[in-house]
């Protein structure tokens, strides 16, 4: 089956990255050259994407000679690279205690049977059937990326990196066989990263191990890692995100690590317009922590950043501009009024979003002490000024993919944070990055 040229691009990728790490060190990371193997192959697609685009030459023979050369090239330059010996791809994780390795059993349970369901299961959420399949099936009929005419406006206006990935599978495979697996690819993706970003903070296997499981359990993200939505997705690039930062403040700035940060960030950009607001604290911290090592010199590495993440996001800019004047996405849910009390009442609802549980009493009791709340801020908890349409708020109790609760992953960040501060942490760095996920989480 010709979609699995693609994918041997990325394993051949994957392999030049390992060897480079090689290299560099006696025990080459296998996790890092991963990440940085789903960077350029992203990039990679993104740049066949919006240039047989411009010239309406998204089909089958096109896309296959694409992939073919892609293929190919990475082929010599891992064969170039000099080394005759096949890198044996080496396990940071030799000696690991029992209880660690159970752990790591389950992880991969989980993973396999949400891949399994990725694979057997076709497309059905409302999502999936309202634009995220419908675009991509226009755009294989069009032979372009272009802007059609349609009344779903969400196939026009909304970030499309997922469904560049999905495209290709299906114009190579002639179905929707392998579009939920670009979620589930980036679920794996996630848990990987999520491990390396506690390795940056000096954890142990154990830790990196534990961090992984938490990545891995996250009731949505199992849910959502079967289906072609776009969440896991621009997760996955957004924890790529966050670990080069880690390895820059670490390292310092170095022109690989800076282009695989403006990389993933305009990744995350493409692929979902809520990454806007959660990459924001983390480069602030990028930021501030670069001026004191650089001062005014830090404008350098910020340009370098901000001009690869704009490029990967220029298609879809220009058709932005072209249809409403402007290269962003027109704000359709807002607040019609912005005071404390309506801030404290959002934050109180999403927090109680989240702890729903099985048990209809306790989910009452919940709601009666956030509608007590509110009536202490003296504004309704349905106030329609920041709730969407005739909506209720309830404590909701649900296995539907966008609306399960996180129960149990809400209260292990609040118990860490709370630990954390009322401890000595060993790196300010370390503090830093708990703020920043604070306030990308709540």
């Amino acid at each position: 089956m010709f979609v699995v040229i693609p994918l041997l691009s990325f394993y051949f990728i994957f392999l030049i990255f390992y060897k480079r790490l090689n290299r560099l060190s006696s025990l080459p990371c296998w996790r890092s050259a991963f990440l940085s193997a789903s960077i350029v192959w992203a990039v990679i697609l993104t740049a066949i994407t919006e240039l047989l685009s411009v010239l309406s030459l998204i089909t089958f023979n096109w896309v296959l000679t694409s992939w073919g050369l892609v293929c190919i090239a990475s082929a010599l330059i891992y064969l170039m690279l000099g080394k005759r010996q096949k890198p044996i791809v080496r396990f940071e994780f030799s000696k690991i205690p029992r209880s660690e390795t159970l752990l790591l059993f389950s992880i991969a349970f989980i993973v396999i049977t949400v891949g399994l369901i990725a694979l057997t299961a076709p497309p059905n959420n409302w999502d999936s059937m309202t634009y995220h399949m419908s675009r991509v099936a226009h755009w294989i009929q069009n032979e372009s990326v272009a802007n059609y005419p349609t009344n779903i406006l969400r196939q026009l206006k909304y970030t499309p990196g997922a469904e560049f990935i999905i495209m290709h599978f299906q114009i190579l495979s002639g179905g929707d066989r392998f579009a939920n697996l670009v979620q589930w690819f980036c679920m794996l993706g996630s848990i990987i990263g999520v491990s390396l970003i506690a390795k940056q903070l000096r954890a142990g296997i154990r830790g990196q191990i534990f961090s992984a499981v938490v990545c891995a359990t996250i009731p949505m993200g199992i849910l959502q890692g079967s289906s072609t939505q776009n969440d896991y997705v621009v997760s996955f690039w957004m924890v790529c995100f966050v670990y080069y930062i880690l390895l820059i403040l670490k390292e310092g700035m170095n022109r690989s690590l800076l282009l695989k940060v403006g990389a993933s960030l305009g990744l995350a950009i493409l692929t979902k317009g809520t990454a806007y607001i959660y990459t924001f604290p983390f480069l602030v911290w990028f930021v501030f922590s670069g001026f004191k090592r650089l001062r005014w010199n830090l404008w350098k590495p910020v340009l370098i950043i901000a001009i690869i993440a704009l490029f990967i996001n220029f298609g879809y800019y220009a058709r932005n501009f072209d249809l409403y004047g402007h290269p962003f996405v027109p704000l359709i849910y807002t607040t019609d009024s912005m005071t404390v009390p309506l801030l404290i009442s959002n934050i109180v609802r999403n927090i109680g979003l989240h702890l729903g549980t099985s048990v209809k009493l306790i989910n009452l009791a919940t709601f009666k002490v956030i509608k007590l709340i509110h009536a202490i801020l003296g504004i309704a908890i349905n106030d329609p000024r920041i709730t969407f349409g005739a909506r209720n708020f309830f404590i909701p109790f649900s296995f539907h993919e966008d609306s399960t609760a996180n129960f149990v992953h809400l209260v292990l960040i609040v118990v860490s944070v709370t630990i954390f501060f009322y401890s000595k942490p060993n790196k300010k760095a370390s503090r830093s990055y708990i703020l920043s996920t604070c306030k990308r989480r709540f």
